[in-house]
């Protein structure tokens, strides 16, 4: 996770900075001669002003679901934290344009809120009659190819080299942001067609092993679901997933992930992720009850997150795919009183190396490249 100014990159921890740091940064942008911004608004954030002023000229609503529930306590309040940004409430212009994903039922629910606002809506599934829509989707294991419907010249064909119905879905709701700005169909495509992994989403990493590998962010029930239904149909063998859950965050959604992965893998390793506070053995069972309440077997708990992925990599045969879930783009792991450096992607291509895949450069040259 960062914030880019031009070509500039600067590490970031929070996905909206507070409102001095994000002033502050908006101020740079400006002298650096950027014309536009593009940032992530948490619920959090909005709760706590952070974005307060800030005259938003597009708005982009993609889903709601269970994250941050150990702030807001409940959907429901984060769903009127939402609301009271895009309705204008917090001061946003009639002006500004609301894309908004029917897909979702909150987002239905934020359509009809808006009603008299300048509301473009897209989805996948043409029950909602969305503004834009897609079609003739094929989804395969290293791109994914639609047409895209209702904007631009309809259809307009897309080819991008990411993953996963979802992917589709914020393809949409760029082509509605893309329009707004005054850009054309063939620009928007060649852009699509060029688009590069986004870190610790679905990345994948390659070192000469007979099966494909995954990093990715997901954190919650409805993230790993997307990632384990996303790869599950290209799995020529087995799906392996390694997750754990955060500690002192939501504990709710531990017996939900063990569900979703029970469901979803054939081989699930439960390990630990910023256990924080708690014993990451009490976090790995509060997983393991929810998977076993699906099933009883297929599961194993290590909780050294390093010994998981090693083992994971190695149980792995020609056409499984291997799925490591949790931390994605992070590179530490947070204990009760030390933070340490961990990184998924580096872990797994050191283990990849000594099974004797890919060429055994250093860390150091492989962040430089």
């Amino acid at each position: 996770m960062r914030y880019e100014i031009g070509s500039r990159q600067i590490p970031a921890q929070r996905k909206t900075p507070d409102a001095i740091e994000l002033q502050r940064l908006l101020h740079e942008m400006t002298r650096a001669g950027c014309c536009a911004c593009v940032m992530e608004v948490s619920s959090r954030a909005i709760d706590q002003k952070r974005v307060n002023g800030i005259p938003f000229r597009i708005m982009v609503f993609t889903n709601l679901t269970r994250d941050h529930l150990d702030y807001h306590q409940d959907l429901e309040t984060c769903f009127e934290t939402k609301r009271m940004l895009m309705d204008g409430t917090l001061g946003v212009a009639s002006s500004a344009l609301r894309v908004i994903n029917v897909d979702d039922a909150y987002g239905r629910r934020l359509q009809v809120a808006l009603q008299g606002r300048r509301v473009c809506t897209f989805g996948l599934e043409s029950a909602f009659h969305p503004d834009i829509f897609a079609s003739d989707m094929d989804l395969a294991s290293g791109y994914t190819r639609f047409a895209l419907r209702g904007i631009f010249n309809d259809p307009t064909t897309c080819l991008v080299p990411l993953i996963g119905r979802h992917n589709i879905s914020n393809i949409q709701a760029s082509a509605a942001i893309a329009r707004e700005f005054g850009m054309k169909s063939g620009a928007f495509k060649a852009a699509l067609s060029t688009m590069p992994a986004v870190p610790g989403r679905l990345e994948p990493v390659h070192c000469g092993q007979p099966f494909s590998l995954f990093i990715d962010y997901a954190h919650t029930e409805d993230s790993l679901y997307h990632v384990l239904a996303t790869t599950k149909p290209l799995v020529k063998h087995r799906l392996h997933c390694v997750f754990g859950c955060e500690g002192s965050r939501d504990e709710g959604k531990r017996h939900e992930m063990g569900r979703v992965s029970a469901q979803w893998a054939d081989l699930t390793w439960i390990t630990s992720d910023n256990p924080r506070q708690e014993a990451p053995e009490q976090i790995a069972h509060d997983i393991e009850t929810g998977y076993l309440s699906i099933r009883s077997d297929g599961a194993k708990v290590l909780i050294d997150r390093c010994e998981a992925i090693e083992t994971a990599l190695k149980e792995a045969r020609a056409g499984d795919i291997v799925v490591i879930a949790g931390k994605g783009h992070e590179r530490y792991q947070e204990f009760a009183h030390t933070v340490v450096p961990f990184d998924d992607k580096e872990t797994a291509i050191e283990a990849l190396n000594a099974m004797g895949y890919g060429s055994p450069e250093s860390i150091e040259e492989r962040r430089a490249s």
